[in-house]
């Protein structure tokens, strides 16, 4: 099983930033597709036997389109909590270090 090795929680959530912009570009892209095919299905701009394999095809692809997005979303949102997990344990790890800071000196 893979694992994530959180050592720089800013860069960390950078990555997820940068890679929530790339899951929108995808669903822009997805979109405009579904335009690009709308416009020139069965039109005077296009007809005939390949387009309608083209269309055709392009519609049992167009099933995953859904499934596609909704993973990206599933993926940012589980690496937005890992995320928040992290900070949080970081954040108790510092209030406790803070809290017993005067049981630490091993001399005394």
């Amino acid at each position: 099983m893979s694992k994530i090795v959180i050592n720089n929680s800013q860069e960390f959530e950078r990555l997820i930033n940068k890679f929530e912009l790339c899951s929108k570009n995808i669903v822009d892209i997805l979109n405009n597709e579904k335009k690009n095919v709308a416009n020139i299905n069965s039109t005077d701009v296009w007809s005939g036997n390949a387009q309608e394999a083209l269309y055709g095809k392009y519609q049992m692809l167009e099933k995953n389109f859904g499934p596609i997005e909704q993973t990206f979303q599933i993926y940012v949102k589980f690496l937005r909590n890992t995320l928040e997990g992290y900070k949080n344990i970081e954040k108790n790890i510092i209030d406790d270090v803070e809290k017993n800071i005067n049981n630490l000196d091993v001399n005394s």
